[in-house]
């Protein structure tokens, strides 16, 4: 009996020893991995640490450059700006004797002499005269838009643009097209006859960095469509291009005023959508048939800067002050489709006065 127990007892002495000896190396293996994976932690932050350092001197340099950039592109603005104030500045011509403007004529214009006044009690600076757009990539509306120009210039032309323009060297289409060329491409994919005419689509590009990119056709993968055809793009103001060409007997058959603006203008800049259509129509631009669109936006103007009784402008004063426009010069105006999207685009379709009881 004493055998067997103390062979039990040895038995568990030795279970014991093996058990401590199981639990030292688990502890021991425990404290390495610890040690590894603090070593790992340590070396993981030293890294991020470094990552982060990198990554901000990368964004400081990126920064600096950008400002340099943003620095270069204000200097190169600010002379754009001086040279247009010594352009000449085009006198708009008297409007006919016995004119008898719109309700709309007349509600227009009083809007225009509210904002220029309302402007004038508080600016202390030199108004400015580079424009710069707020176009950023085509959407779904104003594909719409142009896809409706395109429509009814096939409907008023059709195949016979081609002869139109062949026929009179003088006729042109203008149009305040984007970076990407959308209303071009619509009018080609329209009306492919004017493909053969392309000097005479005259584009007017306020925006210098538009105009480069419409120059280099960078703008839009989509602008490869129009890159083969010799575009007229003047980096220009509308209203500068008006009074630049305003001797060269030119006529336009289409017009699109795509303003993408406010009706009552930005007096700041010197710029005003309704004086700039009142050119058009008085250095005799508009053809005896011409479709005209503009696009705009009616919201009502700050209110510490346009007085509170002065009118808020709606779609039909605008028909009004094209209507008595174009009467001016002898044409008739017809409003022939409006698409609202935010901004409200409106086509109007101006034909000879003779013309105007058979259309």
């Amino acid at each position: 009996g004493e055998r067997r127990l103390f062979q039990h007892a040895r038995g568990c002495t030795r279970t014991g020893l093996m058990r401590s000896t199981a639990a030292c190396c688990v502890g021991v293996t425990l404290a390495l991995l610890l040690a590894e994976l603090r070593a790992r932690r340590r070396h993981a932050t030293q890294a991020l640490r470094e990552a982060t350092e990198t990554r901000e001197r990368v964004l400081v340099l990126a920064l600096a450059e950008r400002t340099s950039e943003l620095e270069r592109v204000s200097t190169v603005l600010d002379i754009l700006s001086k040279a247009q104030h010594t352009l000449e500045v085009c006198t708009l011509p008297p409007l006919p004797a016995g004119f008898v403007p719109t309700s709309g004529y007349e509600r227009c214009m009083a809007a225009l002499r509210a904002g220029e006044d309302g402007y004038a009690q508080w600016a202390v600076k030199r108004h400015k005269c580079t424009l710069v757009s707020n176009f950023v990539a085509e959407s779904p509306q104003k594909f719409r838009v142009d896809c409706a120009l395109g429509i009814h210039v096939a409907r008023c032309f059709g195949p016979q643009l081609d002869a139109v323009l062949t026929a009179d060297p003088k006729l042109i289409l203008l149009l305040l097209d984007a970076p990407n060329c959308g209303t071009t491409r619509a009018l080609l994919s329209s009306t492919p006859e004017l493909a053969r005419h392309a000097t005479r689509i005259c584009i007017p590009q306020a925006d210098p960095s538009h105009y480069v990119l419409q120059i280099r056709g960078a703008a839009n993968n989509d602008v490869t469509a129009v890159q083969h055809h010799l575009l007229n793009i003047r980096c220009q103001r509308l209203d500068q291009w008006l009074a630049s060409n305003r001797s060269a007997g030119l006529r336009v058959c289409v017009f699109f005023a795509d303003f993408e603006t406010s009706i009552y203008g930005k007096p700041k800049a010197s710029f005003s959508p309704l004086r700039d259509l009142q050119l058009f129509f008085r250095l005799g631009y508009a053809h005896t048939h011409c479709l005209l669109g503009v696009t705009l936006s009616f919201r009502a103007p700050h209110g510490s800067r346009y007085a509170a009784d002065a009118p808020q402008l709606e779609v039909d004063d605008l028909a009004g002050f094209v209507a008595s426009e174009a009467a001016a010069v002898g044409l008739c105006s017809k409003l022939v489709e409006t698409i609202r999207y935010g901004l409200t685009f409106c086509l109007f379709e101006l034909t000879a006065r003779e013309n105007c009881s058979s259309r």
